[in-house]
C-alpha cells in the first residue's frame, strides 16, 4: 500500500515537470495574442525559449514590506510582431505555468537582467 502511495507521488512529481519542461499549451498562445489585441498585429512568430522560476515580487506597502507579486513556474517565449507599415518587434515573454486559470504574462526586459 505505501508502495503504490509513493509510486502515485512520484509519477504526479514527474508528470508535473514532464507537462512544465516539454509542453506548450495552446492556451499560453492564445494569453500572448490576447496581450497583442488592439495593437495593429498582424502576424505572430511564437517560439518557445526555455522554461524558469520566477522569485516572487517584494515592495512596499504602508511602510511594511510584502510580497507583491507571487512566485512560480514560468515559460519563457520570443514573440516577433509584425505590424502594418512599420517595422516587426521581437522581445521575450514570460507565461505562468498554470493548470487552470487565467495566466499571468510578463514581458522580460533585458536590461532589468532578468
Amino acid at each position: 500500500m505505501i508502495g503504490l502511495l509513493l509510486l502515485a507521488i512520484i509519477a504526479t512529481i514527474g508528470g508535473w515537470f514532464a507537462w512544465l519542461y516539454l509542453v506548450s499549451p495552446r492556451s499560453d498562445r492564445e494569453r500572448i495574442e490576447a496581450d497583442q489585441g488592439g495593437t495593429g498585429a498582424l502576424t505572430f512568430t511564437i517560439k518557445r525559449t526555455g522554461t524558469r522560476y520566477q522569485r516572487a515580487e517584494v515592495g512596499w506597502v504602508a511602510d511594511n514590506l510584502v510580497h507583491v507579486g507571487g512566485g512560480g513556474w514560468r515559460r519563457i517565449y520570443q514573440v516577433t510582431v509584425e505590424r502594418a507599415g512599420g517595422p516587426s518587434e521581437t522581445y521575450s515573454v514570460a507565461v505562468e505555468a498554470k493548470l487552470f486559470g487565467l495566466s499571468d504574462l510578463k514581458r522580460i526586459d533585458p536590461r532589468a537582467g532578468e
